[in-house]
């Protein structure tokens, strides 16, 4: 085999250790370069991801504060359509208006089997039978009054305003001559849209007419 001459192994030397020189790796610069890309990319995807959660939460509240709101005009509505049943002609007045906010709503809906079973009994000593419909400001909560005792209907509610009407479309104070009463529900999220920084709100109305 030829032997390789002594400037032949030098240059064969030279030429690999420049190979293995020019892909040695980063350099301290290029690694800081790379570091600060990676921790501006890492803090903008937690912000995106802070952002989504924060639009998520906001979209789940003003969600739950339109379903309180169905909850409560659709509970009223109940309630006041049935106002003054009285299939047995015992003396008692169905609606008796106490204010724009409270209105209490008297029918006899059972009793022949029991005091919550059964048909209408003449009397309405009965649950749900004699009743307070009214708007609480410092719980911020539509609430039922029986017996004595206030149960809430729901609560994230900014207002509730009862207008009532006789059967010509007059606005009237006399419950005797109330034949249909307006409701109006207001409900307000505890946050605002971190956006817009804006408290989400929103006002539903419902005419409900009296059966009886």
């Amino acid at each position: 085999m030829p032997l390789l001459s002594r400037s032949s192994n030098m240059d064969i030397r030279k030429n690999t250790e420049t190979f293995f020189d020019g892909g040695a790796g980063f350099s301290l610069v290029e690694l800081l370069v790379a570091t600060l890309i990676m921790s501006i990319l890492t803090a903008s995807l937690f912000s995106l991801l802070n952002d989504f959660q924060r639009e998520a939460a906001y979209r789940s509240e003003t969600q739950a504060v339109l379903d309180n709101i169905r909850v409560a005009i659709e509970t009223l509505e109940k309630y006041i359509r049935q106002a003054g049943n009285n299939p047995h002609g015992t003396g008692f007045q169905g609606v008796t208006i106490i204010s724009d906010q409270a209105v209490m709503i008297r029918a006899d809906l059972k009793g022949s089997h029991g005091r919550d079973r059964g048909d209408p009994n003449g009397d309405i000593d009965g649950p749900d039978e004699n009743i307070t419909l009214r708007f609480n400001p410092a719980n911020q909560a539509v609430e039922i009054v029986a017996g004595g005792t206030a149960q809430i209907v729901c609560n994230r509610i900014g207002d509730l305003k009862f207008r009532y009407y006789d059967a010509y479309g007059n606005l009237t104070m006399d419950g005797n001559r109330v034949r249909r009463i307006t409701v109006t529900i207001s409900g307000l999220a505890d946050r605002p849209n971190h956006a817009t920084r804006k408290i989400f709100g929103i006002e539903l109305e419902r005419e409900i007419r009296i059966l009886s």
